[in-house]
């Protein structure tokens, strides 16, 4: 992994997750396929789950560097009560892989720039979608993936 880029969207990415990008458990298709669907779903509905992935090293660069300037609202969600956060704001969050196409997952800053927590974007409507915590922060979703999966952090 490239160590030039410990800083995304103008986050510093957690140490923890710096450390497992490192690891061969980072590729986007190790995550992927009916076997992992069980690790999915201890953390994500799982009628939101089609595909899943998180982004490798390369992806989540590449991904970010185009979520900082989106102005989209059906990838920036809507705050109105209905769940939290509802909108995730590009400049605190950090884009990490997808539930199913266009189902983000991100690490939002926003409230706890230490211990982000763990967003995912669910539909709501057609054509409405709002930001949605799964996890509480990241080190208990590292932590779901390390018992799952036997990741060494």
């Amino acid at each position: 992994m490239n160590n030039e880029a410990v800083v995304i969207n103008s986050i510093q990415r957690p140490s923890l997750y710096r450390t497992f990008l490192a690891s061969e458990r980072s590729s986007a298709e190790y995550w992927r396929g009916e076997e992992k669907k069980t690790l999915w779903c201890s953390m994500f509905p799982k009628e939101d789950i089609d595909n899943p992935k998180l982004y490798s090293y390369q992806s989540l660069v590449k991904v970010n560097e185009r979520w900082a300037n989106e102005t989209r609202e059906v990838f920036l969600g809507k705050a109105d009560g209905l769940c939290a956060p509802g909108f995730l704001n590009p400049k605190k969050s950090i884009l990490i892989g997808e539930l199913a196409q266009d189902n983000l997952v991100a690490l939002d800053f926003s409230v706890l720039p230490a211990k982000p927590s763990i967003a995912y974007l669910k539909w709501y409507a057609p054509n409405t979608m709002r930001w949605t915590y799964a996890v509480s922060d990241i080190d208990t979703f590292l932590q779901n993936l390390k018992v799952a999966c036997g990741v060494r952090l």
